[in-house]
């Protein structure tokens, strides 16, 4: 009835504490294959990648205080449990609140105006985003398979995102979460010259819904560079704290004259002065450091055929996906089979085909 699971970890630990953190001791076996399957979990995107067994001692579930509210009234019972478990992120992709209730925890800080305050917060949360709540492109159609999949997505688009945590991440007088996305200029492949994007068109992996990096090893590589950059950049001018604040953050600034602040100071926030929580000693560099890949350039392009040679395991995932739908009889299996092989798993995958090409034209990631 209520569809949320953690499996929470202590680190370089082996006492359980009854307290629903399981020890973590990469020493032992077992705890290492019940974190890889937790982690796992986390990203079986339904239908997409396949869901995920986790087993565990029943008391873990129980102990959890993320999950008191269901199991103070139905406990898990035996001494194990098996969970089928797909992604996350389809119910609740940005967890701030389960973050702030460890620090709170840790800190003592129970009042938001004292952790959401310059002046007094000794926490922070910083959430890295690679697709920061973008609206989706809506068409409207009352014919029912549209209808059924926009239906879909309202839920899952309503289990995901809690508004008040963006609002907050996103304030720049609140002290209590930070936000960092992709940002940076592409190139345009029709028309020439460069746009400014954030989130997923900024990112080589974020066409076709995040999924992208599987197809190309160079959409990994230049994400891990931007990353890299927009990080420098994120520390420099946007984790920081104004610089009348009287939090203790500013003590480490206290002995330098006002040109060695300069170079310190936030080039965003041009009407107060602001300094950084974590200082980024190297002087600023006129450009970010990018790769040269093998479209010639720092933004990685690949070409149509390199898309097509997918289309063989597309039609063979797309056959085991019928097949496996349901318990067929001899005859009905037989005929799908046939009809698979003839027409169907050669227009499903053409079709999905389109998609992903679709989905790279629009984020300048293909050259026919």
């Amino acid at each position: 009835s209520r569809h949320n699971d953690y499996a929470c970890f202590k680190l370089n630990d082996n006492t359980y504490s009854n307290d629903g953190w399981i020890p973590l001791d990469f020493r032992v076996p077992e705890t290492v294959k019940l974190a890889g399957d937790a982690a796992m979990a986390t990203g079986a995107f339904p239908v997409g990648l396949r869901s995920r067994e986790v087993n565990r001692k029943s008391k873990y579930i129980n102990d959890n205080p993320f999950l008191k509210k269901v199991t103070e009234l139905n406990p898990v019972e035996g001494e194990e449990h098996e969970s089928l478990n797909v992604d996350g992120g389809v119910i609740n992709n940005e967890p701030f609140d389960r973050v702030r209730d460890v620090l709170k925890e840790l800190t003592g800080q129970h009042e938001s105006n004292d952790y959401n305050s310059y002046n007094k917060f000794t926490s922070t949360q910083i959430m890295i985003d690679p697709f920061p709540s973008e609206p989706p492109e809506y068409k409207h159609s009352d014919r029912l398979f549209q209808v059924v999949g926009s239906t879909l997505t309202a839920l899952i688009n309503q289990s995901r995102i809690k508004q008040e945590n963006l609002v907050a991440a996103a304030d720049s007088d609140c002290a209590g979460q930070y936000l960092i996305a992709p940002s940076r200029d592409v190139p345009q492949l029709k028309g020439g010259g460069e746009k400014a994007e954030m989130g997923a068109k900024a990112i080589a992996c974020g066409a076709f819904g995040g999924f992208s990096g599987f197809l190309n090893k160079e959409f990994r590589i230049h994400d891990y560079f931007l990353g890299r950059a927009n990080c420098e950049k994120f520390l420099r001018d946007h984790f920081t704290v104004p610089a009348d604040t009287t939090n203790l953050i500013t003590e480490g600034y206290k002995n330098l004259t006002e040109a060695q602040k300069e170079a310190y100071y936030s080039k965003t926030n041009k009407i107060k002065k602001h300094l950084p929580i974590i200082p980024v000693i190297a002087p600023r560099k006129d450009k970010k450091y990018m790769p040269v890949f093998s479209s010639g350039s720092d933004w990685p392009v690949i070409r149509d055929k390199d898309i097509e040679r997918f289309r063989p395991d597309m039609k063979d995932r797309v056959n085991d996906l019928i097949m496996n739908l349901a318990d067929y009889n001899r005859m009905t299996w037989l005929l799908l089979r046939i009809g698979g092989f003839i027409v169907l798993n050669r227009k499903i995958a053409g079709v999905a085909m389109d998609m992903i090409k679709k989905s790279l034209v629009e984020h300048q990631l293909i050259k026919k």
